[in-house]
This record gives C-alpha cells, sequence and structure tokens, in this order.
C-alpha cells in the first residue's frame, strides 16, 4: 500500500513539473506580447516623428534622453554600439539548470530607427524576465514541497491505518505460533474485524482444549510412569521374598553336602561345588535385577546417597576410572516420581558409558534451580556416536523425562559426549 501511494505521488509530480516546463513558454510569450506589439508602434511612431522633424538628430536624442530616464524594457542602441546580452537575468537563488530547462522564448525586437534615409540604430525591446523566471522556480518548489509533504501525511495515514488493520492479524498469527510452540497459557486478543474476532475465539477455544489434552496426557503419562515403577517394585518383591528365600536355601544345603561329604570322590565334590557356584550367581544376578528394578536406598538413604552408592559401584567395576561428582543438596526436594526417575537416567547412561564409551573419564553433575532439576552425564570415551542411539535404555530415559515434562540432549563434541537432560522438580499435577 505505501508502495502504492508513493508511486501515485511521484507519478503527480512528474506530471505537474511536466505541465510547468510544457506551459511556461507560451505563458511568458503571453505575458510580454502587448509590450513587444507596443514597442513595434513606438518605432514607428518615433520614425514618423523623426521623418516630420527639421531636427531630426535633435528630436533623437530627445526621445533617448527621455527613454533612459527610468528602468523600460525599450531602449534605443545606436549602430555603433555592441548589442547587450540576454534578456534573462535571474537571481541567484535560481540555479541555471532551471532557467535552461524552461525554454525561455527570444522575445527581443530590433526595429531599424532612420533620420534622412541613413539607418542610426534600432529600436530594441528586450524584457527583463527575471520575476518571471522566479515566479516559476517558486511555483517549482511549492509543487516539490507539496508533494513531498502529501507523501509523508500518505504515508503516515497508511502506515496507522495498515497498522491498524494488521494487528489482529498479527495478534492472531503470534497466537498459533504458541499453539506450535506448545505454550496454550496465552490467549489471543480478539479485536478487529468480525471475521478476524471469529477466528481468534476459535484459536482460543482450541487452545484451552489442547491445554486439557496436555494436562491429562502429562497426567497419564506420570500415572504410567508411577505405575510401572509399582510394577516393578511389586516384582522386586516377590523376587526378594519368595526367589531369595529358595535361592538362599539351595546355597545352604548345597554347603551342607559338600561340608557332609568330605572323603566322597573329587568328581562328585567337584560338581557339588559347581552347583553352588552356579546358586551364588544366580544370587548375584537376583540382587542386580532387584537393584534395577527397586533402587531400595532413594527410600532407605536419598538420592543423593543413591548416587554416591552408584558411582561407588561404578568405580568397583573400574578402578581406573576418574569420575567427578557434584551433586547439589537441593535435589532432596525432588518428589518420588521425579527421585526415581533421577536415578534412572543417572543409571541408564552410566550403564552406556560402561558398555560401549571406553571412557577413562566421567564427570556426574546435578543442579536445582528455578524449580527444575538438570543432570548431566559426561565422558571422554572415544565410541561414541555422534547421534544417540536409542535401544530400549536410552528410549525409555526420554520417556520417562517426556513423562515429566522434561527434556533430553545429547551432544559429542571436542572428545566428549553429554547428555544433559531437566526436568521439573516437582512432578507435574
Amino acid at each position: 500500500m505505501g508502495v502504492l501511494l508513493g508511486g501515485m505521488f511521484v507519478t503527480a509530480l512528474v506530471a505537474g513539473l511536466i505541465l510547468l516546463w510544457a506551459f511556461s513558454s507560451n505563458q511568458i510569450l503571453e505575458e510580454n506580447e502587448p509590450s513587444a506589439r507596443s514597442a513595434i508602434s513606438v518605432a514607428a511612431a518615433l520614425n514618423a516623428a523623426l521623418a516630420a522633424s527639421s531636427n531630426p538628430d535633435e528630436t533623437l536624442r530627445a526621445f533617448v534622453a527621455q527613454l533612459n530616464t527610468g528602468p523600460n524594457a525599450i531602449r534605443f542602441r545606436y549602430e555603433e554600439q555592441t548589442p547587450t546580452a540576454s534578456p534573462v537575468r535571474p537571481s541567484g537563488s535560481v540555479p541555471d539548470w532551471f532557467v535552461k530547462s524552461l525554454f525561455v522564448p527570444d522575445l527581443g525586437q530590433h526595429i531599424a530607427v532612420h533620420v534622412e534615409g541613413r539607418r542610426v540604430g534600432d529600436l530594441v525591446f528586450e524584457p527583463d524576465l527575471s520575476a518571471q523566471v522566479n515566479e516559476k522556480w517558486i511555483g517549482f518548489l511549492a509543487l516539490l514541497v507539496a508533494s513531498f509533504i502529501l507523501a509523508a501525511l500518505a504515508g503516515v495515514m497508511s502506515f496507522i491505518t495498515i497498522g491498524t488493520a494488521l494487528k489482529p492479524l498479527q495478534a492472531l498469527g503470534d497466537g498459533l505460533s504458541r499453539l506450535k510452540s506448545g505454550n496454550f497459557a496465552k490467549p489471543v486478543d480478539c479485536s478487529g474485524p468480525p471475521e478476524i474476532r471469529e477466528s481468534c475465539l476459535s484459536v482460543n477455544e482450541l487452545a484451552r482444549t489442547l491445554s486439557q489434552l496436555s494436562s491429562e496426557n502429562r497426567n497419564l503419562l506420570r500415572r504410567m510412569v508411577s505405575i510401572q515403577d509399582e510394577e516393578r517394585s511389586d516384582i522386586s518383591r516377590e523376587l526378594h521374598d519368595e526367589l531369595g528365600p529358595l535361592l538362599f536355601a539351595i546355597r545352604a544345603n548345597v554347603t551342607a553336602m559338600i561340608d557332609d561329604d568330605g572323603g566322597a570322590a573329587p568328581p562328585s565334590q567337584l560338581s557339588k561345588r559347581r552347583v553352588l557356584q552356579a546358586v551364588e550367581a544366580l544370587q548375584a544376578t537376583n540382587r542386580r535385577i532387584l537393584d534395577r528394578l527397586r533402587p531400595l536406598l532413594i527410600e532407605d538413604l536419598g538420592l543423593d546417597a543413591s548416587i554416591q552408592k552408584l558411582l561407588r559401584d561404578l568405580h568397583a567395576q573400574v578402578p581406573d576410572m576418574i569420575v567427578s561428582l557434584k551433586i547439589d543438596p537441593k535435589i532432596v526436594t525432588a518428589d518420588k516420581v521425579v527421585a526415581q526417575t533421577i536415578y534412572r537416567v543417572l543409571q541408564e547412561s552410566i550403564t552406556n558409558v560402561l558398555k560401549h564409551a571406553h571412557a577413562s573419564k566421567l564427570k556426574v553433575k546435578t543442579e536445582v534451580a528455578d524449580g527444575a532439576v538438570m543432570i548431566e552425564v559426561a565422558d571422554n570415551g572415544e565410541a561414541a556416536p555422534m547421534r544417540p542411539n536409542f535401544g530400549r535404555g536410552m528410549t525409555g530415559m526420554r520417556e520417562r523425562l517426556r513423562a515429566l515434562d522434561g527434556t533430553f540432549e545429547y551432544n559429542r563434541a571436542d572428545g566428549w559426549t553429554t547428555i544433559r537432560c531437566s526436568l521439573p522438580s516437582l512432578a507435574p499435577d
């Protein structure tokens, strides 16, 4: 719209200038035509007076003296005098290019004056066009300034008008962008034409629906995580209460058999010891499964102590690995579901480092700020991929984080692999 209005004003300005230049010559010619005819009449009367005079030279001198008493476009030039300059003598404020562009016509009249049959000079009519040229220059400036002022006013008015008209559309666009980013809290301002108001109302209604669905989805996902933890707790309890005593009884019986058969044949003794070793390995496996299903230390000692035990177990498995740990004391404010998720994220991240990274250094950091928990696990393993491989462990980690409205980030740079996660310190309701 602004370009269109600007083009219209520029076109009008150019058209006005063209008309000014086109009609200026004719206007100047028409304004000076009576004076030119007067000069011809004066010359004819002078020649008649000189022809009838007994002393024409004296009469001519008297005429010339009378003619030169004041400013006059008509003057007498003797034959031996040099021709004068151009009749256009504009003031210094008028540029030469403007004077040349006006195509000022030649209005000069040179009428011969005779005394006793000989030519003594010319009666010259050369009008001073300075005032008329200045008038045209002032008109040109007035047209130019008026055009620019009108263009500026039109631009401001169009900006205000178009801005007012587009403001509801901009608000609608911002609302749709917020919906796309998952922000459903701020409603769209319903103003403007009826069509736009209807669209804004529809967007607000959609935002309310999506917000409700998002809240229900988060609650459902949180409930799923809670149910999974409860199921793991039930399974671990069954394994601990049912399978644990049975394994212990088998181990005790096999040990007693080995002690009772001290003088038995070596093959029989060897078989019993193999059974004992298998039972001990099964007990260790059962303990690892119990620990992964239900880390009891979180409930007994707290999350920070559970993380420290997790890293001590890592150091026991890989004594040469340099482990750096930084735990924010405020992590104890996390509720049960969040604490379980933090532990699971650290557990899975450390397990991946042990299995795949071949790292010599490990950094673990937890930080609580602005109601959110940040978890960071970094290692210098060279075998880590540039992009994460979402197996069962990584996929489960990401799903748990998403269920609690958290984020997951994987970065591989400068020889270090960093897993950075964040989630609210209190699970969403």
